[in-house]
């Protein structure tokens, strides 16, 4: 498994908390516009629903119209080794399946949605850390998380 295989019925771009940013570990199906990294203001957790996310993550999911019919659905996620991820769902407007994906509760409760989510990314975070996966970010082989051995 790796992150080319979590295709929902939309984009997605995957951010992890660092001090006082986020930093974008994966991006696919998106217009590729999302910053690779962004510091953690209010400011810009007034233009970006992960930055408000990720500032704010006892407020559960945001959202926001990243683009005139664009919205992004951005959810906190606490991952292994007290590693913080960010999952955002991008989709038009006009997408029903994602819009009801993302923000609906009328065939499957969104927060079932965000579990099923965050189970996939906490396999792919154990593979990554145990060395039995390489996960691929474009062409690079890339990192996630710490090292530690800790779960958190």
């Amino acid at each position: 498994m790796n992150f080319y295989e979590l295709d929902f019925v939309c984009g997605y771009t995957i951010y992890e908390i660092k001090d006082d940013h986020i930093v974008k570990i994966m991006d696919k199906g998106t217009s590729g516009s999302s910053p690779s990294m962004i510091q953690l203001t209010e400011e810009n957790a007034l233009i970006y629903s992960a930055v408000d996310v990720a500032m704010h993550p006892e407020e559960g999911t945001k959202y926001n119209n990243s683009s005139p019919g664009r919205t992004v659905v951005s959810s906190y996620m606490k991952m292994l080794n007290e590693v913080n991820w960010v999952w955002c769902f991008h989709f038009d407007d006009t997408n029903d399946k994602a819009l009801y994906l993302a923000l609906g509760d009328d065939i499957i409760e969104v927060r079932e949605v965000y579990r099923l989510v965050h189970v996939f990314c906490l396999i792919l975070q154990r593979a990554s850390l145990s060395g039995k996966e390489e996960i691929l970010d474009g062409n690079e082989r890339s990192s996630h998380g710490s090292q530690s051995t800790a779960e958190g």
